[in-house]
């Protein structure tokens, strides 16, 4: 089924991107057949994030499919009407704006540390080996729900403890935080799991550093 979308129609989607904060020329717009269908598609992608949403006639009404912003998932829209249609692009471009401006708190916190020339000091390496305990922690609890079992993995969890914890002691910061990303990648990637979830272990650790920061930090106002 041809898609056929006329110049009127056109202009209504670039109004409901441009209400969500964009200009219309900020995606690309383009007529395909997708992927497990036969009909051909209107794609709207966005030039940035490469997110997509789409829609196809059905009789009456259209189609709609699109992109999870910020994730790997496709979301069906189902069945609506044109009108329908514009406010359900009108929600997602601007979910996808929102999920693009937004700053991570934990990666900017891992993009400081991955500037830093200076060495952990005395006082930093106990919150880094606490740090480090938990985001082991959370690798094997991730490597067991993605069907690992404990005796196939505890081995390798033991002996990357042990270099992070080694390695804190005789890199820069910047050093470090490379190490600690090629080895916990390389470990997902050996047990066949999502490269994504590197971002899990790498909040955990983030935020377990922090964590016994604050700790200490009331620790030492309650001895005052």
């Amino acid at each position: 089924m041809s898609i056929e979308v006329t110049k009127a129609q056109k202009q209504a989607l670039g109004k409901a991107i441009k209400q969500a904060g964009y200009e219309p020329d900020e995606f690309v717009y383009t007529e395909t057949v997708l992927e497990n269908s036969e009909n051909e598609a209107a794609l709207l992608t966005n030039r940035e994030t490469s997110e997509r949403f789409a829609f196809y006639p059905r009789v009456n009404n259209y189609k709609v499919q699109y992109d999870v912003p910020g994730t790997s998932k496709i979301r069906d829209g189902g069945f609506v009407g044109w009108d329908e249609l514009l406010v359900a692009l009108n929600a997602w471009a601007s979910e996808v704006k929102r999920e693009h401006i937004a700053v991570d708190p934990w990666a900017q916190e891992a993009e400081d540390m991955a500037n830093d020339d200076s060495h952990f000091t005395i006082s930093e390496l106990p919150k880094v080996d606490h740090a480090i305990d938990e985001a082991i922690e959370e690798l094997k609890d991730l490597a067991i729900q993605n069907g690992k079992k404990l005796s196939e993995i505890e081995g390798d969890l033991s002996s990357v403890k042990n270099i992070l914890k080694k390695t804190a002691r005789q890199t820069t910061k910047k050093e470090w935080i490379t190490l600690f990303k090629g080895v916990i990648l390389e470990k997902i990637i050996d047990w066949g799991m999502q490269t994504e979830l590197f971002q899990v272990v790498l909040h955990k650790l983030i935020t377990s550093v922090q964590d016994v920061a604050q700790l200490a930090e009331h620790a030492s106002r309650l001895l005052i």
